[in-house]
């Protein structure tokens, strides 16, 4: 609700591409679910919403919004340095004070993989393997020693698990989208 996609897709990639939920492109091909195919109850934490961002903070015990790091490695290049600064206007409008940190880059990988970076983190896994994207990204045993989101969470670990074995196409897909919906709804991306 916080992060104005559009906006950011405008920005990075001068509005080539498509706005997708999770780590999982179009590029891994039948795991991916397009934000349509997504529940509506998900999807409405996708919409760029800063007002309810603003009152959800404000439950949370945050009424005056809050104050965070965003983690940018230069190596990257223009485009992470163009969503970084969308990230910051687009949460300015939702309450959160976002400052940009690019340290030196072998700085932000070690602390990346030793998971010991401090606030929002501009990375993540991709590649051609999704079964690997969703488990370095989301597993709480990712390859780096724990997810890119420092998760803990049984249940999303459960439906990694059984994605990794099921492989029967149509069960791919449906815990493809189940697997989905849940990060949507459950891992602050």
């Amino acid at each position: 609700m916080a992060v104005d996609r559009e906006t950011l897709l405008k920005a990075a990639y001068l509005g080539m591409g498509r706005v997708v939920a999770t780590a999982i492109t179009p590029a891994q091909g039948d795991l991916f679910v397009a934000l349509e195919e997504l529940p509506p109850e998900a999807r409405r934490y996708l919409q760029y919403d800063p007002k309810e961002a603003r009152r959800r903070l404000a439950e949370a015990g945050y009424p005056s919004g809050i104050k965070v790091r965003l983690w940018n490695n230069r190596l990257y290049g223009v485009v992470f340095s163009a969503m970084a600064e969308s990230l910051v206007d687009s949460f300015r409008a939702a309450g959160i004070a976002a400052d940009i940190y690019s340290p030196e880059p072998t700085l932000f990988q070690d602390r990346w993989f030793r998971g010991e970076w401090d606030g929002l983190l501009l990375a993540w896994q991709t590649g051609p393997d999704p079964y690997q994207i969703v488990f370095d990204n989301y597993h709480s045993r990712g390859s780096r020693g724990g997810s890119s989101y420092r998760l803990q969470d049984l249940a999303l670990d459960g439906m990694i698990d059984k994605l990794t074995i099921t492989f029967v196409k149509d069960g791919q897909k449906r815990l493809a989208r189940q697997l989905q919906t849940y990060i949507v709804e459950n891992v602050p991306t």
